[in-house]
């Protein structure tokens, strides 16, 4: 590190508009690297510092990306390779980023996520027990991300709608066949030696297509089989 471009914590944090708390923050995370210690009380930082920071404040406040994400691109960049290449970011925003207004909150407690699925603990405790919940590890109890709180609303309204928890299992069924999907993907379109690999976007975009066809199909299939019967406007019944 060139020691005419370091810099004190102070003047890298009036240069990035990053508070100091918030750089001490992201050097115990471990989403910065160490900065160069001359004594117990004395660090300084350099260019390397200023850019990651730049980084973080993009990713967050740009692409709304969680801080582990944001730790795993620089880990990445560290090491050579770089995944803030923009098709990577737009399909890792796809994937991980949370809405603006819940940027400030990216888990939730387990008595919240209870109000807003509408599930007992007990149902909780069995979609755990089924994997499609993974609490977060948490010095404050059991928490969960955006995406594990979108999962239980989703199942508490089918369990509104009639199905039980162990009707559930049939998406376990399928989690693991997109986790197998995903493995094929990675090794036979993403990383194939030799070759440049499609836009991760519009990867991502034809799987999402298929599975929405894949979807529709079978329930074209199901009303075929069993046309449903509706009332009509005097109470009788009728086929459509």
């Amino acid at each position: 590190m060139d020691n005419e471009k370091l810099m004190k914590i102070s003047e890298l944090a009036k240069i990035t508009g990053v508070s100091k708390q918030a750089i001490h923050f992201y050097l115990r995370e471990g989403i910065l690297s160490p900065p160069v210690k001359t004594s117990k009380n004395m660090a300084y930082y350099g260019p390397g510092h200023m850019k990651d920071i730049q980084l973080i404040r993009e990713l967050k406040e740009k692409r709304y990306l969680p801080l582990a994400v944001i730790k795993m691109i620089l880990e990445a960049r560290r090491k050579g390779a770089d995944y803030s290449a923009p098709d990577h970011l737009e399909f890792m925003e796809k994937l991980f980023a949370s809405a603006p207004a819940e940027e400030t909150s990216q888990s939730i407690s387990e008595y919240e996520l209870i109000i807003e699925s509408h599930l007992p603990l007990n149902e909780i405790e069995r979609l755990e027990e089924l994997k499609l919940l993974t609490p977060l590890n948490s010095t404050e109890g059991k928490r969960y991300d955006d995406l594990d709180a979108s999962i239980a609303r989703l199942a508490g309204k089918l369990m509104k709608m009639g199905m039980s928890p162990e009707d559930l299992i049939l998406y376990c069924k399928l989690l693991d066949l997109f986790r197998t999907e995903a493995g094929i993907i990675h090794d036979k379109v993403i990383h194939v030696s030799g070759r440049r690999h499609p836009p991760i976007l519009e990867v991502g975009d034809t799987l999402q297509n298929l599975h929405l066809m894949l979807a529709k199909k079978a329930g074209r299939e199901l009303f075929l089989e069993h046309p449903h019967q509706f009332e009509d406007k005097e109470g009788g019944q009728r086929n459509d």
